[in-house]
């Protein structure tokens, strides 16, 4: 109990503003109030994330507890590898994301009220709230731009335009965005041009009718 107490206090420091008392403070009432419980992962209830700015929040380190020990070490050994787990990227917006339904049913020890999936309607739903394979998911994806529209966006501010239905895989086109930053990152390494457009001859209709 005091191990749990001393990691609420740690990830809610500014919040409860040492209002935690061994003695007075009730957890479920608090956990109640301030979080929403989906298959044993704990999220902002206001706004459904794990690291909230808005609330102040942080239940990464908590969560990080509910993983088995097995898949704990595997994404610490694999994905996680060289970063702190504690300050692994969150899952946010579980609302949105993954649409919880609150069930009335309050869990019989800690007075916090189940949710079920909108997919399978089951509570703490194992498959669609696996938290495990989202992390699993999210830490390969991190780094990359995994919108394919915001990909084909990037690339028509850079001068790259393709159709909306271009039948590119993402693959190939994380790869063209890839070759475009990289290409203007190294503009800088060449020699500047004694040319100054500006000082060119403006061409004439006939001219541009020449050929």
């Amino acid at each position: 109990m005091d191990a749990l107490l001393d990691a609420i206090a740690s990830t809610y420091t500014d919040e409860l503003d040492g209002a935690i008392d061994n003695d007075t403070f009730d957890i479920d009432e608090y956990i109640n109030s301030n979080w929403v419980i989906l298959n044993g992962f704990q999220f902002c209830k206001d706004h459904g994330n794990e690291y909230c700015t808005k609330c102040e929040g942080d239940t990464r380190l908590l969560n990080n507890e509910e993983l088995p020990k097995s898949t704990y070490k595997r994404l610490k050994k694999s994905i996680w590898a060289g970063i702190d787990p504690r300050k692994r990227p969150p899952i946010r917006d579980v609302y949105a994301r993954f649409k919880p339904i609150p069930t009335g049913e309050i869990h019989p020890f800690r007075r916090s009220e189940f949710y079920a999936c909108e997919t399978h309607r089951d509570i703490d739903c194992a498959k669609c709230f696996n938290w495990a394979e989202i992390l699993q998911e999210k830490a390969q994806k991190e780094g990359t731009v995994a919108d394919r529209g915001q990909i084909l966006g990037l690339l028509k501010l850079m001068g790259i335009e393709l159709s909306p239905n271009t039948k590119m895989k993402d693959n190939v086109l994380e790869k063209k965005l890839s070759g475009a930053l990289t290409a203007s990152q190294s503009l800088s390494s060449f020699a500047p041009s004694s040319i100054n457009p500006l000082e060119l001859t403006l061409w004439t209709v006939r001219a541009l009718n020449s050929d």
